[in-house]
C-alpha cells in the first residue's frame, strides 16, 4: 500500500483521539484546580502561615507543568511520524524537563521543612528569606539538570516496513551522541534514586516521630484525666470540710441571741479562695494545652497531606521511568510499535502529568481551612454569576 507520511500520521492520530481527549482533561483540570488554590490563597488566605507557605508556590509550578506538559504531549500525538523540526524538538524537550524537575525539587524542600518542623520542633522555623533562596536554588538546579537535554534529544528518521516510507519523530538521539546520552541517562537515574531515597528517609523519620508523639499524647491524656479526678476529689473534700466548719460556726451564733450578724470562718474563706485560684490556674493550663494540641494537630495533618502528595508523585513517575528504561534499551521501541499498542503505551507514559493536577483535590480533602474557604469562594462566584 502506497501512502504518504501525512496519511500515515493521520491514521495514527485517529487511534490517539482518546489520548488527546484525556490530555485536554489534564490541562483543564490542572488550570481549574491549581488556579482555585491560587485564588483562594490570594483572596481568602492572604496571611500565609509557616505550615502552608509552599502550597501556593507548588500550585504555580504544577499549573505551569500541567499546561505545558499536556500541550506538548498533545502536539506529539498530532505529529507522531511528521515531527521534522529539530530546533522545536530540542527546545520543547528542554522545557519539558525543566517544568518536570522544578516541582520535584519543591517537594524535596517541603520534605526537609516538614522534617525540621516535626522532628526538631524546638529549633527556630526556617526564615522566609531562606525559603526564597531555596526556591531560587530549585529553579537553578532544575535548569542545570535540564541543560543537556537539547544535546540528547533530536528528530530521528525511521522506516516503516508496512508502508515503505520514512517518518520523523522527536526523541532521544540514536546516532552520534549516544555516549553522551548514556552518561546523561545514568546521571538522571542516579538523581532519581537519590531524590526518592531522600524522600523515603525523611518521611520515614517524620512518620515515626508523629507516631511517637501521638503515643505520648495518649499516655499524657490518660494521666491528666486521672490527676483531674484525684484533684476533683480533693477539692470536694475541702469544700465539705469548709461547709462543716461553717455549719458549726452558724450553730454557735444562733445560740448567742445578742449577736446580729454571722461571722464567717476564716478557714472556710481560705478553702474557697484556694479552690478559685486552683480553678483559674487549671483553666489557663488547660487552655495552653489545648492550643498546643491544636497546633500539633495542624502540623501533623499538613505533614500527612504532603506525605500523600509525595507518594502520588512517586507512583505517577514509576510508569514514566519504566517507559524511559525500555526506550533506552530498545532504540527502535516506538518505531516498531503497532498503531494499536501506541495509544496504551502513551497513556502510561503520560500518567506522570497526573502528579501536577491531583494536589488541589488532596488539599480539599485533607485541609479543612482550604476546603471551607474554597466553598465560600465558589458559592459567592456562583451567586455572582446568577445575578
Amino acid at each position: 500500500m502506497n501512502i504518504t507520511a501525512l496519511e500515515w500520521n493521520d491514521e495514527i492520530v485517529k487511534s490517539l483521539i482518546p489520548n488527546i481527549v484525556l490530555l485536554s482533561i489534564y490541562i483543564m483540570t490542572g488550570i481549574f484546580g491549581n488556579g482555585l488554590v491560587l485564588i483562594v490563597y490570594t483572596l481568602r488566605m492572604k496571611n500565609l502561615s509557616d505550615e502552608r507557605y509552599f502550597i501556593p508556590i507548588l500550585a504555580v509550578f504544577d499549573m505551569i507543568a500541567s499546561v505545558y506538559l499536556g500541550s506538548f504531549a498533545t502536539y506529539e500525538c498530532l505529529n507522531q511520524v511528521i515531527f521534522s523540526n529539530s530546533i522545536v524538538c530540542k527546545i520543547a524537550e528542554f522545557f519539558a524537563g525543566f517544568t518536570t524537575f522544578v516541582p520535584i525539587f519543591v517537594l524535596l524542600i517541603i520534605a526537609i521543612q516538614r522534617y525540621l518542623k516535626v522532628c526538631h520542633p524546638l529549633k527556630s522555623p526556617i526564615q522566609r528569606s531562606v525559603k526564597r533562596v531555596s526556591l531560587c536554588l530549585a529553579n537553578l538546579c532544575s535548569f542545570i539538570i535540564a541543560l543537556p537535554i537539547p544535546f540528547v534529544f533530536d528528530t530521528n528518521s525511521f522506516y516503516s516496513s508496512d508502508y515503505g516510507i520514512l517518518g520523523m519523530r522527536c526523541g532521544g538521539v540514536k546516532d552520534g551522541e549516544t555516549t553522551f546520552r548514556i552518561v546523561y541517562s545514568i546521571l538522571l537515574g542516579t538523581f532519581a534514586i537519590v531524590v526518592t531515597s531522600t524522600l523515603i528517609i525523611l518521611y520515614s523519620k517524620i512518620g515515626y516521630t508523629i507516631y511517637h508523639q501521638l503515643k505520648v499524647n495518649t499516655t499524657k491524656s490518660k494521666q491528666t484525666q486521672n490527676d483531674s479526678d484525684k484533684e476533683g476529689k480533693t477539692i470536694s473534700t475541702e469544700i465539705s470540710a469548709a461547709s462543716l466548719s461553717g455549719d458549726v460556726q452558724l450553730m454557735e451564733t444562733e445560740n448567742n441571741q445578742e449577736q446580729s450578724t454571722v461571722i464567717s470562718d476564716p478557714n472556710s474563706l481560705d478553702a474557697k479562695k484556694n479552690m478559685t485560684t486552683s480553678t483559674v490556674n487549671n483553666s489557663k493550663q488547660s487552655g495552653s494545652m489545648r492550643r498546643q494540641k491544636t497546633n500539633r494537630r495542624i502540623t501533623h495533618n499538613i505533614t500527612i497531606m504532603f506525605l500523600i502528595i509525595t507518594l502520588i508523585f512517586l507512583l505517577c513517575y514509576i510508569s514514566k521511568v519504566i517507559v524511559l528504561i525500555i526506550e533506552g534499551l530498545n532504540k527502535d521501541f516506538w518505531e516498531e510499535m503497532s498503531t494499536a499498542k501506541r495509544s496504551g503505551v502513551l497513556f502510561v507514559s503520560d500518567m506522570f502529568i497526573i502528579n501536577n493536577i491531583v494536589n488541589p483535590f488532596i488539599y480539599a480533602f485533607m485541609d479543612t481551612k482550604f476546603r471551607n474557604e474554597s466553598k465560600t469562594l465558589l458559592k459567592r462566584l456562583f451567586m455572582f454569576c446568577l445575578c
